[in-house]
């Protein structure tokens, strides 16, 4: 199928996974991988000023640099297991244009628990901060349904959940990943950033082929 070009929608794909995640295909975004949804996103918004966690996925900060973003690091103490505070809270103010969020985080493996996500998702909604929950290694927890935010998509037009094929489905060097927002004005800003082409044939099909059988997959 290589001869052709590939279908710069996904919608083959996107149905797939809206069918596995239980969401809309037009609340969906396909990417080369989730990196070039995080620099799709930045472009997108230009953030002026960004909350990260330190340490976490260093290319947040790579996409951010790109706009000249003044980044805010977040500092995650060894003494607390790396664990995320409520005081995190007090790091988001108006001047605030983006929080990223890695749950469970890379590299850590430490996760935010639901209560603590709704605090902060809460708290950006009121502001109108946009919020990056990167959910690249959520399936890999025992009990993902504790900490997936996937039921309050649709209350939180401010929430982008990232997610990947790359490390769950073993296909790291088919660069595949995805974005679902309610919010469309987010997701047509990205949809006009970088080339259109980005996700090749062979990443399409590999993608929908992952979700015929996902949870067995998943669970094996």
């Amino acid at each position: 199928e290589v001869f052709h070009y590939p279908d710069t929608d996904c919608q083959e794909l996107r149905e797939a996974i809206g069918v596995y995640e239980e969401v809309r295909p037009e609340w969906i975004i396909c990417g080369n991988g989730a990196a070039d949804l995080i620099y799709r996103l930045v472009l997108g918004t230009k953030p002026k000023q960004a909350v990260l966690f330190a340490p976490t996925f260093a290319e947040y900060e790579q996409a951010l640099e790109i706009v000249n973003c003044e980044v805010k690091h977040y500092e995650l103490k060894e003494e607390n297991g790396f664990c995320v505070e409520e005081t995190l809270l007090d790091w988001i103010t108006e001047k605030t244009d983006i929080v990223f969020l890695c749950n469970p985080n890379n590299p850590t493996g430490q996760t935010i628990d639901r209560d603590m996500l709704i605090k902060i998702l809460d708290r950006c909604k009121k502001q109108n901060i946009v919020v990056i929950l990167d959910e690249c290694f959520l399936e890999f927890l025992d009990e993902p349904n504790r900490y997936e935010m996937s039921d309050l998509r649709g209350e939180y037009p401010n929430l982008l959940i990232i997610k990947a094929f790359t490390k769950i489905f073993s296909m790291p060097g088919l660069r595949l990943g995805y974005a679902i927002s309610s919010n469309q004005d987010i997701l047509e800003e990205m949809s006009w950033k970088l080339q259109q082409w980005n996700v090749s044939v062979p990443a399409q099909m590999a993608g929908v082929a992952a979700l015929e059988k996902p949870k067995e997959y998943i669970r094996q």
